[in-house]
């Protein structure tokens, strides 16, 4: 340890200490700083009042850490234990209205109709309503996106639409 510095504070925390650092760089303080068990925070005995006063002004928390006070080592528990279980994460059950069945009867016809509408509305749009002529006016690209488009729409709207008017088998 020079003897041209003393202490001015220790801190329990590394992180307080680097921010104090970072604090008395910002003001041009001159510093040094010792690790160990505890975090000692140096400055030369001209700059100590000054020091002091700004380091005070930072309010910073050197208490013990309680894991339990934001619950999340409980909430990792859980994420662990339950990380395969299907239908559930984190926080509880999956929502009702997200694998109802009621909901596939309405939304599996709904993505059909939309995809009806992705092959009827270009032909009705264009002059001729012929395929060339669509082809003409759009990218290769744009229409390959269209048909991927149309294919998700189709699939997913058929599988909803099975999964609604399935009948559940009683045993």
């Amino acid at each position: 340890m020079d003897e041209q510095y003393q202490e001015l504070k220790s801190f329990k925390y590394e992180v307080n200490l680097l921010y104090a650092e970072s604090v008395l760089k910002k003001n041009g303080i001159d510093f040094k700083s010792e690790e160990g068990t505890v975090y000692k925070l140096l400055v030369l005995p001209a700059d100590n009042a000054k020091a002091l006063n700004l380091i005070d002004q930072l309010e910073l928390d050197d208490s013990d850490v309680n894991t339990d006070s934001d619950g999340y080592i409980d909430g990792y528990t859980e994420w662990a234990d339950k990380q395969f279980v299907t239908g559930y994460f984190t926080g509880g059950r999956i929502p009702l209205w997200m694998y109802n069945k009621t909901y596939a009867k309405f939304y599996g016809p709904f993505l059909l109709v939309t995809a009806a509408l992705y092959l009827i509305l270009p032909f009705s749009l264009s002059e001729f309503g012929s395929v060339a002529d669509i082809n003409s006016i759009t990218d290769k690209g744009s229409v390959l996106m269209a048909i991927a488009e149309f294919l998700l729409y189709v699939v997913c709207g058929i599988l909803l639409t099975i999964k609604g008017f399935r009948k559940v088998k009683k045993s």
